[in-house]
């Protein structure tokens, strides 16, 4: 195996850049200080419409306007490189930049050569959602797996969550919530680039792996204000949306409606909800920084869900709390497909709630625990806390190497 090293890098402001902005991103601090590693490498870059330099460029744009980056390839998560198609994309040509696209969504895997072939190393620039379950998260850990076997070193260009800490979901996940998402906790308090560290210790063949960090950022329960959020997807219009969809998008797995358009991860409902008695029952947790209102929507009765402060939101017990609610006034109209909901969740404790065998708080307090230990799994992959060096290395292979600034 050949050495994998892992390595975090913060640079400066180069002459000229806006050093006072609240947040730079990872591909701002490449843009003001291009690495020299890129010269002369043939560069793919897994991006979407959501990934933006402080000016209000997507990152294909930014990087290919940039003297000496040699873009080649873009490849597209799912909902396409604008961001705004529903269900797998397809391949073709970017208007903007020229280059071919991709599309990785709905795509089988393939052989490494077949998807990297003529590349030198790959860069990853996603705006993420913050949840196991989103698939741009599957999408970083399937590219760092084929990235290893084909031996492309894999640059993330990082950026602030919108759902950070503390873990809370099952962990380790089950072999049915494998299919879900990577093996992390529903709500698991990483940055993509963290993710990424965290994956490297995990392959039997990680990639090289470097990480340009998120510099004026730290991680606080709310999104960094000033930072304007693009949306990453069609439903996730606000940064207050990822958060409703950490814990309620469990309710994709139910016959509940939540993905009514204007209205995604915001309103639960269907023709035979009884909302009043439902609110009732979801406000009687208690909750902080959450409210519950009975909204009919188009005719049909549900169940509103506001962020009333993102601080003390809790996601992932707002998504218990309301399932429960449905499942306890709804018990025999509330259907759940056990596979979905094992794999969104990460275990099959939804399912054991929904049919009564367990109350949310158990479930809670369980994930809570679990959470716990995952955190400290994950401590030695955390880029953004007090008095962390600039450089951090990490050698999965257990060899020791850095990566330093160019």
């Amino acid at each position: 195996m050949p050495v994998a090293a892992l390595a975090a890098w913060a640079l400066l402001p180069g002459p000229g850049q806006a050093a006072a902005l609240a947040c730079q991103t990872g591909l701002d601090v490449v843009l003001a200080q291009p690495p020299a590693a890129w010269h002369g490498q043939r560069l793919g870059l897994v991006t979407h419409d959501a990934a933006r330099d402080a000016r209000g460029r997507p990152a294909a744009e930014a990087l290919a306007a940039l003297p000496g980056v040699r873009l080649v390839r873009l490849f597209a998560p799912e909902h396409g490189l604008r961001g705004a198609a529903e269900g797998p994309g397809r391949d073709g040509r970017d208007a903007r930049t020229g280059l071919p696209v991709v599309a990785l969504h709905g795509r089988r895997p393939l052989p490494p050569e077949a998807l990297l072939g003529g590349l030198d190393a790959l860069v990853v620039d996603m705006q993420d959602a913050g949840t196991r379950h989103y698939t741009y998260e599957q999408t970083l850990w399937s590219m760092l797996e084929a990235a290893g076997r084909s031996r492309k070193a894999v640059w993330v260009l990082d950026r602030p969550t919108p759902v950070p800490g503390p873990a809370q979901g099952a962990w380790p996940i089950t072999p049915r919530g494998l299919a879900g998402g990577p093996p992390v906790p529903l709500r698991h308090g990483l940055t993509l680039g963290e993710l990424a560290r965290y994956a490297v210790r995990q392959l039997p063949d990680p990639p090289e792996l470097r990480v340009v960090r998120v510099r004026g950022w730290a991680p606080r329960k709310a999104w960094p204000q000033g930072h304007r959020w693009h949306p990453p997807s069609p439903a996730l219009r606000e940064a207050a949306d990822a958060l409703r969809y950490c814990g309620l998008g469990l309710f994709e797995a139910t016959n509940v409606d939540c993905r009514r358009p204007g209205q995604a991860f915001r309103w639960f409902g269907a023709r035979w909800v009884d909302a009043p008695a439902v609110v009732r029952l979801a406000r009687k947790a208690g909750l902080p920084g959450v409210g519950f209102r009975a909204e009919a929507c188009g005719g049909v009765p549900g169940v509103a869900v506001d962020v009333l402060d993102a601080g003390r939101y809790e996601p992932v017990d707002t998504g218990l709390v309301l399932l429960e609610a449905f499942s306890r006034r709804h018990p025999r109209q509330l259907r759940i497909s056990a596979g979905m909901a094992a794999a969104l969740a990460g275990s099959e404790e939804v399912v054991a709630m929904v049919r009564g065998r367990r109350g949310w708080r158990h479930v809670s307090a369980a994930w809570r625990a679990q959470g716990a230990r995952f955190e400290a799994a994950a401590q030695p992959c955390r880029l953004y806390r007090a008095g962390r060096p600039p450089l951090a290395t990490f050698p999965p292979s257990g060899r020791s190497a850095t990566l330093g600034a160019p």
